[in-house]
């Protein structure tokens, strides 16, 4: 029996705020990372990658609550980086979680046939059940695809709001960003080609908060190129 499967939502977790948080206290990132990726069978073949100086150069922090946690997605030839990674975004690694695939992958040492969810915390976050084993045996899909029954286990151990990063699909209670979806926030020098109201409601938010100069400019321009794809849903610009 693959009691891995079996996950249980926590109830009292299933809500959106009552207005746009500017914050977020769970938060799951995919990236697309160029890390052994370049090949025939690799991920450029699907979409644009980030190197690793742009994705340790992502505002995770900015988007953090005091006392958060982030889920990030890593595969096999990413583990010697994970600890920089961390570094640069201000967290503590914790833990991590492995997705067991249900079919040979590729690989040059070893076929790899799992990837990871690296569980890394801000401050104190508060852990809702103390069950969760680290290890699940999911299908695999289309390319980058990850396992569905990963929303509900985040949820039964950690409160939100959440918001994920570089997703492909919107799930209940969560809010996403993301090139390949309308897009609930913005992140600074990586314009998506669509967003939602959430968006402009999110910056409007940020930029009342903002004290400092550099901050306020960024928010403005940040805030224009939402209104502008708002207004104007046909101009698109690609993320880089």
């Amino acid at each position: 029996m693959l009691h891995s499967n079996i996950v249980i939502p926590n109830p009292s977790a299933h809500t959106y705020p009552d207005e746009m948080p500017t914050e977020f206290s769970t938060l799951l990132i995919d990236p697309p990372w160029d890390i052994q990726q370049k090949g025939k069978y690799g991920a450029a073949s699907h979409y644009d990658l980030m190197t690793m100086k742009e994705i340790k150069a992502l505002p995770i922090n900015e988007l953090l609550t005091d006392n958060a946690c982030v889920w990030l997605w890593i595969t096999n030839a990413i583990i010697p980086y994970v600890g920089e990674i961390l570094k640069a975004w201000g967290l503590t690694y914790r833990s991590n979680y492995t997705w067991c695939k249900t079919k040979t992958g590729l690989g040059i040492y070893l076929r790899n046939s799992t990837e990871h969810l690296v569980l890394a915390t801000k401050g104190k976050v508060k852990l809702l059940f103390h069950g969760q084993i680290s290890y699940g045996f999911f299908p695999v899909q289309d390319h980058s695809h990850k396992p569905e029954e990963i929303y509900p286990m985040i949820e039964r151990c950690y409160f939100g709001p959440y918001l994920e990063l570089f997703g492909r699909q919107r799930f209940p209670f969560w809010y996403v960003w993301g090139n390949e979806i309308p897009s609930d926030i913005a992140v600074e020098n990586q314009p998506v080609p669509e967003y939602t109201e959430h968006a402009r409601e999110w910056l409007t938010k940020k930029l009342a908060e903002a004290t400092d100069p550099e901050q306020i400019k960024k928010y403005e321009a940040m805030l224009a190129d939402v209104t502008k794809k708002l207004t104007n849903p046909e101009s698109e610009v690609k993320n880089e």
